[in-house]
């Protein structure tokens, strides 16, 4: 017998014997003990159960990350809790022609795309002590985010420059395979609002509201710059993203 069998006979044994001093043990206790960790037993479970059916309410199930209701109760949260000179912008995001991918290779690939998108915005979240980042999946192709400034001090260039580094970071190589030789590429729009805390305490989590702004400026950005249609291209081309849009994308590392 080798050395890896006899390992494996081992903790065999060891199993058993633990199994066999449990049922001992289990044997020796009074009717009452029994009931009691029987019960303990059933609660341990039902708690399981509760935290998956509140996970499976507030996530969605093919991205993984918070849907429409859990994004408006984590807006209320932020401010409720941030501090009344923080501030903080929202973020629409949806893909370009997702219709025509899912029509020209089918929804697998179409998932994959909503996926690959996901990851990426999970990616521009901060997950630190005192931040209130947040991003989710509001609708089919539609994505929201959250992301928490630490003062009011932004004015319009400021916030161009962080609207073109979020659309950069978002786009830089947002693309799935087809097969072994060719890729897609495809784009996401973005739109941005700004609140401060009070304005967003006062829309109270009502997503509509809070995502009109932004909304407008991705219709808009849509109407002046297209709505970019995935391209097909060979796997290790010297085609770059960054010419299907218009500001290239920033270090990932750079601090917001």
């Amino acid at each position: 017998m080798s050395e890896i069998e006899q390992t494996e006979v081992s903790n065999v044994a060891n199993d058993v014997a633990a199994h066999f001093v449990v049922d001992q043990l289990f044997n020796e206790l009074t009717l009452a003990d029994k009931v009691a960790l029987r019960q303990l037993e059933i609660n341990r479970r039902l708690s399981e159960q509760n935290e998956q059916i509140m996970h499976e309410a507030h996530h969605d199930e093919l991205t993984s990350l918070p849907n429409r209701r859990y994004m408006s109760a984590f807006i209320r949260r932020f401010a409720e809790e941030a501090p009344e000179d923080h501030s903080a912008v929202v973020l629409l995001v949806d893909l370009d022609k997702f219709k025509e991918v899912n029509d020209t290779w089918g929804h697998v690939k179409g998932d994959e795309a909503l996926k690959i998108l996901a990851r990426r915005l999970q990616g521009v979240v901060r997950h630190r002590e005192g931040v209130f980042d947040c991003v989710a999946r509001i609708g089919g192709d539609e994505f929201m985010l959250l992301f928490h400034l630490a003062d009011q001090d932004y004015d319009a260039g400021d916030l161009q420059e962080l609207f073109e580094m979020f659309q950069g970071r978002i786009n830089n190589q947002l693309e799935f395979d087809i097969d072994d030789t060719q890729k897609v590429v495809y784009q996401a729009s973005v739109g941005m609002q700004y609140f401060t805390v009070h304005q967003l305490r006062y829309l109270g989590g009502d997503i509509d509201e809070i995502k009109a702004g932004a909304d407008e400026q991705l219709y808009r950005n849509k109407q002046r710059e297209g709505d970019h249609s995935p391209l097909v291209v060979q796997k290790h081309s010297p085609f770059s993203v960054g010419a299907m849009i218009d500001s290239a994308p920033l270090d990932a590392s750079a601090d917001m």
